[in-house]
């Protein structure tokens, strides 16, 4: 905190004049909620043995589910994103499991694609595994 109380006051100035825009954004603007997160989430709190961490995640994991109608849609990003991580990394220097990943990922993009149904199902096996 600054001791200069004429700087200190410029501050809090600029701090207030910021926060009605940040707060007009927020109202129109939502967070992007991730299936890999919700997924990997789900399977911690099966993992969990203590009730009032269980308790915790859950309602954590309510805030961060993604609307049923946008579930494919928030999975599809999930997988591009880290299609796009992997293949950042030259061919010759990607493991064997980086690259059984990548055509896990290129195989379940293709069939999300061609149905949304069973995209919660995909994002559990894509994503849930990873805490276990």
């Amino acid at each position: 905190m600054p001791t200069n109380p004429i700087r200190a006051e410029a501050l809090a100035a600029e701090n207030l004049s910021e926060t009605p825009e940040k707060e007009e954004n927020a109202d129109h603007d939502p967070v992007p909620v991730s299936a890999a997160a919700h997924a990997a989430l789900r399977a911690l709190i099966e993992q969990t043995s203590s009730f009032s961490l269980r308790k915790t995640l859950e309602t954590l994991c309510q805030t961060l589910t993604p609307p049923e109608n946008g579930f494919a849609d928030s999975l599809r990003a999930d997988i591009r994103h880290e299609i796009k991580r992997l293949v950042k990394i030259p061919s010759a220097k990607r493991s064997e499991i980086q690259k059984k990943r990548l055509d896990q990922l290129t195989e379940a993009l293709t069939q999300l694609n061609q149905s949304d149904s069973d995209a919660r199902l995909m994002a559990e096996e894509l994503y849930g595994h990873l805490v276990r």
